[in-house]
């Protein structure tokens, strides 16, 4: 098959490309740089070819491929069909490796502007390597009569695929995934540039081009981790926008240590803090990624994960391991080699220093990645101690994470109101004043809506504390300089998933009530009548029910039926937005016996539902788009320096021969004073920028 010599073709060039580069570093030779530069252009021009090859099969109903036959069907809509090529694990490998080798091309020219292109790419196509060994072992073009030897005979078409889990034919699925793994792909920049500066033995200028990525990685993973939530809310026995599954949590540690290492990358900005901090943290945004995908795609967890998790074999499951070894050991000789000659510079900060507050934030989020990390290993780690696998209880999360997140509420409203290495006491007490009042006046205000919980109370006086200075700062950041106004806007929108986490899974109200057929039944405030059923495409049962409550009305529609694929009752809740408060209606189940004139196996007659109101769970989806603003705002704010450096270095060379020495643009870019913040006029300005 095409698909499976174009993928051969990708490998072998990104073997030679990988070599190419290291030669330039190791010797500076342009022919090794050209070399490098052309096959990792062939390395993405065949796993395009390879992607599209893959495509048009499932497109044109190729079944004779097994990947083609297990996940797609003539009955799909195109929409659906589409989202087959990356349903099944081969095809998710695929599109991983495809957004990596795109994401190459313009990580190629932004590093070879900062005169890492050799170090950088020779780590990146190592990544895109190991990705494209997995695809050669979990082929996506074997055939039906190679996977299934002995059973087909060779050339046999299958007239229709086994089609796509009822699951997952969901519209979310035609585009969470591919942003979700459009942030692990990027999440492997930051780490091939921690690696470039262990190779170049350059500790203190990093960070600079890898933190634009760092921010887009973190906005593109965070948008797939809010795409899963909304959609794991709207599919029943999924447990909700958040049930801390090794699937959700796999995501997020990533995340969260990435957050982390903004926060210290700012600190090694002002002051050159946290070289060796900020080294780890690069790596480990990657490492994790690998770490997650092992504990997905491996199987391991497949007996304490509400998701489907499929052994993917022998091969697989080992080569899983030696990437994530290498990926591990490798930076970690680097590191041990280069030890004695990273920096060290202790903080120049009191106790009175947002530097401080970066500290303690940073390590509030690490803790909290170490926490979710240990939890999702644990069927893991109790198999090797106790050879038996078991999954921690859910309040192991609540317990373990709800202190810290008191710390980071506090945190982020402390940090805001403090200068980098000194801040005026004085000063800050007055700036302190008003949201600190503001915090206590809303106490009673949460006791009298029912929060009597002494650590909710201190979790929800942290998120109205931090909510009040954000606000309060971030409108003086706006005057000022709008394009500086990301970390504000982004604590806001944190603050305000926080209010939304307790309401809506605290003081959430939930009932399991029978409907007889035209009658009446009040629960939770509400009166519901079964009205009856109709039957929808592909012999879905959607269940009517009117809801009624002082005097206003809407209409819900369950939908319950058989699939085949499951062999089991597939059912799908329905929600009515009432923006401070969603009604979630989920169908449990018919009551027998069947009503007269009804469908076979299908009772008329009442019907179980499942009723819950869950309060101010638009704060959740408010937050996490708030937050994700920020980090757009960051985003173009850090592009903006970075182009503003390459014309203040381009100017200074004026005059210079063709293709300059990129080394010297390095050396110019990380001239003291070279950042934009430390070159804005006006004194207001400048109280924004140190803020």
């Amino acid at each position: 098959m095409i698909g499976g010599i174009l993928l051969k073709i990708a490998f072998v060039s990104a073997v030679v490309s990988l070599l190419g580069y290291a030669q330039h570093h190791r010797k500076g030779t342009d022919r090794s740089l050209f070399v490098g530069r052309a096959m990792y252009h062939s390395t993405v021009v065949a796993v395009i070819l390879s992607s599209a090859t893959l495509l048009y099969a499932i497109l044109t109903h190729q079944f004779q491929y097994t990947y083609v036959w297990s996940y797609s069907s003539r009955a799909l809509s195109t929409p659906l069909l589409i989202s087959t090529f990356y349903a099944g694990q081969e095809g998710s490998f695929l599109l991983w490796a495809l957004f990596t080798a795109l994401i190459g091309v313009f990580l190629m020219r932004h590093a070879s502007r900062y005169g890492y292109e050799a170090q950088v790419m020779s780590v990146f196509t190592g990544i895109e390597l190991m990705l494209l060994l997995l695809l050669l072992v979990k082929n996506p073009f074997l055939y039906v009569w190679e996977s299934f030897a002995g059973e087909v005979q060779p050339g046999f078409m299958p007239a229709d695929g086994r089609g796509l889990n009822p699951l997952l034919q969901n519209y979310w699925m035609v585009i969470h995934p591919q942003v979700l793994f459009s942030g692990f792909a990027a999440m492997g920049v930051p780490y091939a540039y921690a690696m470039a500066a262990l190779l170049k033995r350059d500790y203190d200028y990093w960070f600079k081009p890898a933190t634009p990525w760092i921010v887009f990685g973190l906005f593109v993973l965070g948008m797939g981790i809010m795409m899963g939530g909304f959609w794991a809310y709207e599919t029943l026995g999924w447990g909700g926008y958040w049930a801390w599954d090794p699937v959700e949590n796999s995501s997020l540690v990533p995340w969260l240590i990435g957050v982390a290492a903004m926060h210290t990358i700012m600190s090694q900005r002002k002051s050159g803090a946290f070289a060796r901090t900020n080294l780890v943290f690069g790596m480990l945004c990657f490492i994790l990624v690998l770490y997650s995908t092992f504990l997905t795609r491996s199987g391991v967890l497949g007996d304490t994960s509400v998701h489907s998790f499929v052994d993917p074999g022998m091969w697989a499951y080992w080569l899983l391991v030696v990437m994530m070894l290498i990926a591990v050991v490798a930076p970690v000789i680097l590191f041990v080699r280069r030890w004695k000659e990273i920096p060290r510079r202790p903080a120049k900060h009191d106790y009175y220093s947002r530097e401080f507050a970066l500290f303690l934030g940073s390590a509030a989020l690490v803790f909290v990645a170490l926490f979710v990390i240990v939890g999702t290993s644990s069927p893991i780690i109790s198999d090797l101690l106790y050879g038996k696998k078991s999954a921690v209880d859910i309040s192991y999360y609540a317990t373990t994470t709800l202190p810290l997140g008191i710390a980071m509420g506090l945190l982020m409203g402390f940090g805001q109101l403090l200068w980098w290495t000194r801040s005026d006491r004085k000063a800050f007490r007055r700036a302190l004043a008003p949201p600190l009042i503001l915090a206590l006046v809303a106490l009673p205000v949460f006791v009298a809506m029912g929060v009597h919980s002494v650590m909710l109370l201190a979790f929800l006086f942290a998120a109205a504390f931090a909510l009040f200075v954000n606000l309060q700062v971030g409108w003086t950041i706006v005057k000022g300089n709008p394009k500086l106004a990301g970390g504000a806007i982004a604590h806001i929108g944190v603050t305000l998933l926080f209010f939304g986490f307790i309401a809506s899974s605290e003081y959430d109200g939930t009932q399991t009530v029978s409907l007889p057929q035209g009658t009446p039944v009040e629960t939770l405030g509400y009166r519901l009548t079964y009205t009856g059923y109709d039957v929808l495409e592909g012999e879905r049962h959607a269940f009517n029910v009117l809801v009624e409550k002082d005097g206003q009305s809407f209409h819900l529609a369950p939908v319950m039926y058989f699939s085949t694929y499951n062999e089991g009752v597939m059912r799908h809740p329905d929600i009515a937005n009432l923006y401070l408060k969603d009604f979630y209606l989920a169908p449990l189940g018919l009551e027998e016996p069947a009503s007269q004139g009804g469908t076979a196996g299908v009772s008329t007659d009442t019907l179980v539902v499942e009723a819950s109101v869950k309060p101010l769970i638009n704060l959740v989806w408010a937050g996490v788009i708030v937050l994700l603003v920020g980090f757009g705002v960051t985003i173009v704010r850090r592009g903006e320096e970075a182009a503003g450096r390459e014309r203040r270095s381009a100017g200074l060379r004026s005059g210079a021969p063709e293709n300059p020495d990129a080394e010297q643009v390095h050396k110019l870019a990380a001239e003291p004073g070279g950042a934009p913040e430390q070159n804005d006029a006006g004194a207001g300005q400048k109280e924004i920028e140190t803020r």
